[in-house]
């Protein structure tokens, strides 16, 4: 296995996973919008924010894995893989966690006044959901990728690929990206239509 290669690929996608990653920060307060709904945005905000600090981590603590195994420290590279698996979970709960709040915005959408307003948050809240479905695919893929470290460096065997499960992190990293991308389009959207009927 050649981890320094796998490593920064795995760093850039997180990278990229974490560029992509703005889905519940709307600026949009409003009288038209049902304060369950803000309070809800609000608190996916807050927990968007840990997601992309947990990803921020993992992709930190998966270079110095790298670095452990180049240095001949499988010890401390097991340690270290064992708490990127933790915190895979931990984005696993998290995204769970949004999906509630996600939950609580489409029972308060019938508040929006608007029907291109409203229209334009349940493209958004939709897309946000598929969002959350890959987050929970990624941070399986990442454990998983966690497992296949923790039995290289406990001398194990695995005959799982980690250039396979870096392209399957990739795949849900791009879906993450390209689903984003249509949420903040539908929450400009819906900006917008609060705005005109203001």
């Amino acid at each position: 296995m050649s981890f320094p290669r796998w490593a920064k690929i795995c760093v850039a996608v997180v990278i990229i996973l974490v560029v992509g990653f703005a889905i519940a920060k709307f600026r949009l307060f409003s009288a038209d919008v049902a304060p369950a709904f803000e309070q809800a945005r609000m608190q996916g905000a807050i927990i968007s924010d840990t997601i992309v600090r947990l990803s921020n981590d993992i992709s930190t603590e998966l270079s110095r894995v790298s670095e452990l195994d180049r240095a001949g420290n499988p010890r401390d590279a097991l340690s270290l893989t064992i708490e990127v698996q933790a915190k895979a979970k931990e984005v696993r709960n998290r995204a769970n966690e949004l999906s509630e709040e996600l939950k609580k915005m489409i029972s308060a959408m019938d508040s929006i006044k608007s029907p291109e307003a409203k229209q334009a948050a349940m493209e958004a809240v939709t897309n946000q959901m598929a969002i959350i479905s890959r987050l929970i695919s990624y941070s399986e893929y990442l454990q998983e990728l966690s497992q296949v470290l923790s039995n290289h460096f406990t001398g194990g065997y695995d005959k799982r690929s980690v250039s396979v499960i870096i392209s399957q992190v990739n795949a849900e990293v791009t879906a993450v990206n390209s689903f984003n991308k249509q949420a903040v389009q539908a929450m400009e959207r819906f900006e917008a239509a609060l705005k005109a009927d203001q």
